[in-house]
């Protein structure tokens, strides 16, 4: 759990980043950096919720057939 809280800590980050820069340029360079680091976190953060999902799911599957 610790590792997803801190994957959601960067995305916020990097939110919060990419709305500094909003607001302070109109330098479309600038903004484009915020705005790719911003979705690549979020990317990274979605990639690894669907592998938990796949384990989850894998998981419940070894269980059910093993269970008597």
């Amino acid at each position: 759990m610790k590792l997803i809280k801190t994957i959601e800590n960067l995305v916020e980050e990097a939110e919060k980043e990419y709305n500094k820069v909003l607001e302070r340029t109109t330098n479309q360079k600038e903004i484009d950096r915020a705005e790719k680091n911003y979705l690549d976190t979020l990317k990274v953060l979605e990639k690894f919720n669907k592998l938990r999902s796949e384990e989850r799911r894998v998981g419940k599957e070894c269980r059910s057939r093993w269970s008597p």
